[in-house]
């Protein structure tokens, strides 16, 4: 099911990788976020991240940086 997105900060991390409020992140690194601190936790060191956008489309990011949640 993943992690819905319902907010995204200005200069965020989550920004930084074009992610918007209503998009879904369904894996990171293989593994389902559950909640915030998931997303806190494996973030910052993500190889590949997949999301499925509000329009029901899935994408797989590879941040190229350390990410800050």
């Amino acid at each position: 099911m993943g992690l819905l997105i319902e907010g995204v900060e200005d200069a965020s991390a989550l920004a930084t990788l074009g992610l918007q409020p209503g998009d879904r992140l369904l894996a990171i690194d293989g593994l389902v976020p559950r909640d915030v601190i998931d997303l806190q936790v494996e973030l910052p060191d993500a190889r590949q991240i997949v999301v499925e956008g509000a329009d029901g489309r899935r994408r797989t990011l590879e941040p190229g940086a350390e990410l800050d949640p």
